[in-house]
């Protein structure tokens, strides 16, 4: 996902991961953590509901820390080395539009995806939907 939509994970500012990757890694951490907590594992359900509250005081304590010791690029570099640590775990470069790993598609790929399209269509048509 990150090489089709490398703005959810690239910050600008800090050139690294963003901080609501950082974030929600925090908070689903903190829901295996307290799963553990007994000793044994208890399931607990991981939803909007029950960790919106969680994933918002993580992210307020970051934005402050982060404002509080800008000038010493501490959470840019934090959130650098983990965009560079998590593309290269999962094989992908540094820069992978430079590299050229986006696919290069053919007009017959073009033309079979359009005839799969229009296929789909007429027969949700045929649905009734």
């Amino acid at each position: 996902m990150g090489i089709r939509y490398p703005s959810y994970f690239k910050d600008e500012e800090t050139g690294g991961a963003t901080l609501g990757i950082i974030i929600a890694l925090l908070t689903a951490t903190e829901a295996c953590v307290m799963e553990w907590t007994s000793g044994m594992r208890l399931f607990m359900k991981f939803n909007k509901e029950q960790y919106a509250a969680v994933f918002q005081a993580h992210y307020n304590l970051l934005v402050r820390f982060h404002e509080g010791t800008k000038h010493v690029g501490i959470v840019a570099r934090i959130c650098k080395r983990l965009l560079k640590h998590a593309r290269r775990h999962a094989i992908i470069p540094d820069d992978p539009i430079a590299s050229g790993s986006i696919e290069h598609f053919t007009t017959d790929e073009f033309t079979a995806a359009a005839a799969e399209w229009e296929y789909r269509e007429s027969e949700s048509e045929d649905d009734g939907m």
